[in-house]
């Protein structure tokens, strides 16, 4: 019962959030200069028990030259934990997530790309409905982790405030 209501819960905040990014009265971003080496740990530390539970490992790649990233930490987390929570619920055990970070300074303006990765396929007919609201890849939930279907929405919407893309 408490399972239930604590989704039920999670949907009803997805669903005003969306609202919100949507009506462009999502709380003001604040950026801030992140340094991801010292910022990422943070974000991912919820995710190890569940990592370990579906014997899954995660990887990140970041150079060792890596300059702060100015963005807002607030969003940029829930975009991240969006993606680890799809990332993880997609992929079999024993299977690994790889995030990987590249500056690039030589465009103008400088770009910093995060890129999160994992082996679940994607069929091209599939793939330009990922950020429909309530949609979801046919049996591709293996570990039948039911969560609200507005997680990649959300993510392309803060992924436009905050001027990226994904």
């Amino acid at each position: 019962m408490e399972a239930e209501c604590d989704r039920e819960l999670g949907l009803i905040n997805d669903l005003l959030d969306l609202q919100r990014l949507e009506s462009l009265s999502y709380p003001i971003i604040t950026p801030d200069a992140l340094l991801l080496q010292h910022w990422l740990p943070w974000v991912i530390e919820p995710f190890k028990i569940r990592l370990q539970e579906h014997q899954q490992t995660l990887q990140i790649n970041l150079p060792s030259n890596l300059l702060s990233l100015f963005s807002d930490g607030i969003s940029l987390k829930r975009i991240l934990v969006e993606l680890f929570n799809n990332a993880y619920k997609y992929k079999p055990a024993g299977d690994e997530i790889v995030l990987t970070d590249r500056h690039n300074s030589s465009e103008a303006p400088a770009k910093t790309i995060i890129t999160t990765s994992n082996s679940a396929d994607i069929s091209v007919t599939e793939l330009p409905r990922i950020f429909e609201k309530f949609y979801r890849l046919p049996n591709a939930d293996i570990w039948n982790q039911d969560g609200s279907r507005l997680g990649l929405p959300i993510v392309q919407k803060l992924a436009e405030q905050l001027q990226g893309n994904i």
